[in-house]
């Protein structure tokens, strides 16, 4: 009994070091027919679906964005706190937004438009309640500006003293600026970085100038406060790209607006109980002819989780949360080769020993698994960020019945082997 320990613990081993081709191990490790056969197969998806969350938090995405593309529009929120001290006079004041990029076909410069917010907001619930949504400010704009294609630095806002005064004055008054297209009309988004983007220095800022005596000015600047995208697609219309893609058995990965994919593999019910796992790589094909949504501002890497329970029609279901505890639970995925698959070969082999093998041994009972773009507890918060579609082909594409497959790699032992 020690000996055979001793050759699975060597064995295992071998699998963790080397390459192994899937039909012939490693020389030193000859076991096909004595022990049992090393298989490599590839099972494609049972069942696929995707669900759309037109209202999600926005409140940790790393951009702000604004303007109109394919039937999305967006507009931002920002309110600045820990304003300078009432009793210091401000000559003049600015915002300033470093430009991220744009999303879109479209070459004309964007006109915006600059409200004073009236009544209070939280960046969390802000576009998750549907007062915030088509809103409609009271007033005239206290600002315009235009962002011309070639900028790609820096927008500056221009900011009325009597109103930032009334802010420093009457705190329970700064409900900050909403900032809009200034035309329904459009052919991209413009993306600035917000006040969660990783470096503070591309963080919105309100630059100010003290009076230092009658000559004298000094700049200055505050850049803390709250933030967040409203973004609105109409849930009915014929240019509905949700819509659309499940009445022609497409399917969607979409972020901004998310759009999260099941898919299903009952073949995973198949896997003998005897196999060892090496690897598993869940790979989704792109279709290449509906790429207009794609955004390739956005960081196209995706999580994958696995679904603990639900019902036949995926009205109510619960995602394994293991990965908050458990590393060895949190797969991610990327594009690569005109498909989503698994980042690497070490998260091929993460999601195989772990995730595949915990189905073969009982540990867990459902064939469905989760996809959706990052977020958090990631530091990226991706998939509340921007906009960006992926079009995927569907199970029930009859052009594309193999669009969505399970490559899986595993040695069975063979019984009586002694293993």
């Amino acid at each position: 009994m020690k000996k055979t320990l001793l050759f699975l613990i060597l064995l295992l081993t071998a699998w963790a070091c080397q390459d192994l081709n899937s039909v012939n191990p490693p020389d030193e490790y000859d076991v096909n027919g004595q022990f049992g056969r090393f298989v490599d197969t590839v099972f494609y998806a049972t069942d696929a679906r995707f669900t759309v969350d037109y209202r999600s938090d926005t409140g940790n995405g790393k951009d702000l964005c604004v303007g109109n593309y394919a039937d999305f529009q967006a507009g931002f929120f920002i309110k600045f706190i820990f304003l300078p001290s009432d009793t210091m006079k401000i000559d003049s004041l600015f915002l300033e937004f470093t430009s991220f990029g744009k999303f879109g076909t479209g070459q004309e410069d964007l006109a915006l438009e600059v409200y004073e917010v009236d009544r209070e907001w939280d960046e969390h619930t802000i576009n998750t309640l549907d007062e915030w949504h088509n809103w409609q400010p009271s007033g005239q704009p206290i600002y315009n500006t235009v962002v011309t294609v070639e900028d790609t630095a820096k927008m500056k806002i221009e900011i009325d003293t009597t109103l930032f005064n009334k802010w420093r004055y009457e705190p329970d008054q700064n409900f900050g600026i909403y900032v809009k297209a200034a035309s329904a009309q459009g052919n991209h988004i413009r993306e600035f970085k917000s006040l969660e983007s990783g470096n503070p220095l591309d963080w919105p800022k309100v630059y100010y100038f003290k009076n230092q005596g009658d000559t004298a000015s000094v700049l200055d600047s505050v850049r803390t406060g709250i933030d967040a995208t409203v973004f609105d697609y109409p849930q009915s219309s014929a240019d509905n790209v949700f819509e659309n893609a499940q009445a022609n058995n497409k399917l969607l990965i979409a972020s901004g607006i998310p759009a999260r994919l099941f898919v299903r593999f009952d073949s995973l019910k198949t896997l003998p109980k005897t196999a060892v796992m090496q690897a598993a790589n869940l790979i989704l094909q792109i279709d290449d002819e509906n790429t207009a949504l794609q955004n390739e501002n956005q960081s196209n890497v995706f999580y994958l989780r696995s679904i603990t329970s639900a019902d036949s029609a995926l009205n109510s279901f619960e995602v394994d949360s293991s990965f908050t505890t458990d590393s060895n639970f949190g797969f991610e995925m990327i594009t690569s080769n005109g498909s989503i698959q698994m980042k690497s070969v070490s998260e091929q082999e993460k999601f195989g020993k772990n995730q595949i093998q915990n189905l073969i041994n009982g540990r867990k009972s459902n064939e469905w698994f989760y996809v959706h773009f990052i977020d958090a507890p990631s530091p990226l918060s991706v998939e509340k960020s921007d906009i960006s579609v992926f079009n995927l082909f569907s199970p029930n594409d009859t052009e594309h019945p193999e669009a969505l497959k399970l490559h899986v790699r595993y040695f069975d032992i063979l019984p009586g082997s002694g293993l």
